[in-house]
């Protein structure tokens, strides 16, 4: 154990003042490789593979398999310097298929038994990609091959850029200078008009309390998962904020209630709370996620949800028929 704890902490080490990492991805990207191998140090897991990174409705897209890849790779090098080796992702691909599955984000118990006993693969690094203005939100998790439990959950975001997104195109250059073509009678060009700036996030409905603001952003759903998005911004001195997911639900129009499983605050997640301090006047992301709602679900009577302040006490928000997205 003392062993392990000595490779994680060296690990932290050469993360610190290993450079090439300039471009703003590559920072994200290799924060998030190097807590991902501190646990897969501390859980002595030996043989590790990276499935493609999915969006909510568990599509694949360029940005995850673009992602899952460089991650693979930076998993790869790390790896080769502790205890854990990680499965080609074209060899992994090659798996799932001779054992019968497609090469998906998507995890189940079989599909990790079948890997495990076929490749050796006692833990699989999968992730979801969540689209948030120009920036790109990354759920990673490391779950166990045996039995897709989750042992570890992280996050991070990434600024939108071409190379994530796929847009390599490269940029029109001028043309060389040739002689000009005989003059002829010139009309005035108008000039040039201004580009309108981008839309703001539009918001749904709004609740003001004395301590914050929330608005409600949208709320989209996939089959029985629903998630809810929001921006909360702190208006008073700089204070923590806690979401509980027990504090936390919906009611459909029939009288249905389900309770939260997951709650995002910032880039923190939780499966019980999530806590973190908001500086004022910023507005902070936050989601909230509900499994098991009927798939013809298409508006929300009540969302409901609490938050709990170091020092001040609880506000509770509330917002009625609310339209879901699918």
């Amino acid at each position: 154990m003392r062993k392990t704890k000595n490779l994680a902490a060296g690990l932290l080490a050469i993360l610190l003042v290993c450079p090439g990492f300039a471009s703003a991805y590559e920072k994200e990207l290799n924060g998030l490789a190097g807590a991902l191998t501190q646990k897969l140090v501390e859980g002595r897991k030996k043989k590790v593979a990276v499935v493609d990174f999915t969006d909510m409705e568990g599509h694949t897209t360029y940005a995850g398999r673009f992602l899952a890849e460089e991650l693979s790779v930076q998993l790869s090098s790390l790896g080769s310097r502790t205890e854990f080796e990680v499965v080609d992702r074209l060899r992994l691909k090659s798996l799932l298929k001779e054992q019968g599955f497609e090469a998906t984000g998507w995890v189940d118990p079989l599909m990790g038994k079948k890997l495990k006993k076929a490749a050796g693969i006692n833990a699989i690094i999968a992730g979801n990609l969540t689209p948030f203005g120009d920036s790109l939100h990354l759920s990673v998790k490391i779950l166990d091959a045996g039995n897709a439990k989750i042992l570890f959950a992280t996050s991070t975001d990434f600024a939108k850029s071409k190379i994530i997104m796929g847009d390599n195109t490269p940029e029109k250059k001028n043309p060389p200078a040739q002689n000009p073509p005989p003059r002829a009678s010139v009309n005035a060009v108008p000039p040039p008009q201004s580009v309108p700036a981008p839309p703001a996030v539009e918001v749904r409905q709004k609740v003001e309390t004395p301590e914050f603001v929330l608005e409600l952003v949208e709320c989209w759903a996939s089959g029985p998962n629903l998630t809810c998005l929001m921006l909360m911004t702190n208006i008073k001195e700089d204070r923590s904020y806690k979401l509980t997911t027990a504090d936390t639900r919906i009611i459909d129009p029939s009288g249905n209630e389900y309770r939260a499983q997951k709650l995002q605050l910032g880039t923190d997640e939780g499966w019980d709370s999530v806590q973190r301090p908001l500086v004022n006047g910023i507005a902070t992301k936050a989601a909230a996620s509900f499994g098991g709602v009927s798939p013809a679900l298409r508006t929300i009577a009540l969302f409901e949800i609490s938050c709990h302040l170091d020092g001040i006490g609880q506000y509770k928000a509330q917002f009625r028929n609310i339209p879901v997205n699918r």
